[in-house]
């Protein structure tokens, strides 16, 4: 996969995600080479429960429903994303770069 195009490189916001979890973030969105919206996400001072809540989305077997000041004020059509990597380390620092994803069909590959 090609780099994707940025139009908006690490923003500091506030993402919602499953309508009930709230994080605060660097968020960076941008264009794949098949118009799909990349969405990379910078997760900032997570505490250790925070961390794991963190981990349990990822770990779920499906799309995230998803609110951003960033996204809301872009007027971008981001509603779900789905996780394609996923990076942590000591410091309880963690960083998501996923794709778009509208309800219907899903992204994922069963």
């Amino acid at each position: 996969m090609k780099d994707p195009i940025i139009s908006q490189e690490r923003i500091l916001d506030r993402i919602t995600l499953e309508d009930n979890f709230n994080y605060s973030v660097y968020t960076t969105i941008g264009l794949t080479e098949h118009n799909d919206f990349y969405v990379k996400l910078e997760f900032n001072d997570l505490d250790e429960e925070s961390y794991k809540s963190v981990i349990s989305l990822y770990n779920l077997p499906k799309e995230l429903k998803i609110q951003s000041q960033v996204i809301t004020k872009g007027n971008y059509d981001i509603t779900h994303i789905v996780v394609e990597k996923f990076k942590t380390n000591n410091n309880l620092d963690m960083e998501w770069e996923c794709l778009s994803d509208t309800p219907g069909p899903s992204l994922i590959i069963k």
